[in-house]
């Protein structure tokens, strides 16, 4: 089979990559820096792709899968430009990619979609499905339900198999984002635990994604993929502590937070700057936020492992 994914050398389009050549297919991947014949320079914020560059993918197109993992996350933005930015990738990216799909002299049979359980737009929540409203009012969240909402309508259009994963945070050896701003934290000694630390999130190894995406897309549809377990805080830094061998991690008591994420909004709104913590964090960290995946599990056997089994490869 011939696949062209988009990020294939982002955190998880390795994965993706690996994944997928252990099992001898064809592979073309975008990157803004390409260095090898399978790679396509693509930077979708500069709204630069050409697909007709590469001759063997034009070539016989008719088998091809595409997955679209390249997009812009795992920032807060702080200005109107930076805002713009989620857009520029996420909406105006992905219509470049699928206007470039239109023009190769076959179009893709099957497109799958990497995006975000932050489309549901939730800062708590237990067990949120796929037929749960898209509620997002950030940047990245209503940037990805506008991306889901143009390969839909193409897909419906072109008669192209449409595949929606959203993901919740995702780990995997040297995760970026909110995980890794833990990892660090606990390494320097300075994260605390907030209250007793038993909200529960959800989770996905990167691996168990990369493993379903080829069933997923010969079935088609929109999948929450979790780990099925949702650690809580204390599960997770406990586990992590463990592995990195250094002193368990220091405890904030609720109220103590909660005070200061109060003072912290409140010189937000005077400052116009973004604090260390606000109310609006402590919220979400003393908060469960889960999804279900028994869509997932019942339609296309979905069976994943469990995030805290991989702690030291994690960390590794």
């Amino acid at each position: 089979m011939k696949y062209l994914i988009t990020g294939g050398t982002g955190f998880l389009g390795r994965y993706i990559v690996d994944s997928l050549q252990q099992k001898e297919n064809e592979i073309f991947i975008t990157t803004r820096h390409p260095d090898k014949p399978n790679h396509i320079f693509a930077d979708f914020e500069k709204c630069s792709l050409n697909l007709e560059s590469l001759a063997t993918l034009n070539a016989g197109v008719d088998e091809l899968i595409v997955i679209h993992a390249a997009g812009k996350a795992h920032s807060v933005p702080k200005t109107e430009i930076e805002k713009k930015a989620f857009f520029a990738v996420n909406v105006e990216g992905t219509k470049l990619l699928l206007e470039q799909l239109e023009k190769l002299c076959h179009l893709p049979q099957r497109f799958v979609f990497i995006s975000s359980v932050s489309v549901y737009g939730r800062d708590a929540g237990i067990n949120i499905n796929e037929d749960s409203s898209l509620d997002a009012t950030d940047p990245y969240g209503i940037s990805k339900i506008e991306a889901e909402q143009l390969i839909l309508k193409w897909g419906a259009e072109h008669k192209v198999v449409i595949s929606i994963v959203r993901l919740p945070l995702v780990a995997g050896k040297n995760p970026p984002g909110n995980l890794r701003s833990m990892i660090n934290g606990i390494k320097s000694g300075r994260y605390f635990r907030i209250g007793n630390g038993s909200a529960r999130k959800s989770m996905v190894w990167a691996a168990d994604v990369a493993s379903i995406l080829p069933s997923l897309a010969q079935k088609g549809g929109v999948y929450n993929l979790t780990d099925g377990y949702h650690p809580d805080f204390a599960e997770l830094e406990n586990e992590i502590t463990a592995s990195m061998h250094v002193k368990p991690v220091k405890k904030m008591p609720f109220l103590l937070a909660y005070i200061a994420g109060i003072a912290g909004s409140i010189l937000e709104n005077i400052t116009n700057r973004k604090m260390p913590i606000n109310i609006g964090m402590v919220q979400k960290i003393t908060s469960p936020l889960t999804f279900s995946d028994q869509k997932a599990r019942s339609e296309i056997g979905w069976n994943p492992s469990g995030v805290l089994e991989h702690i030291n490869e994690m960390l590794s």
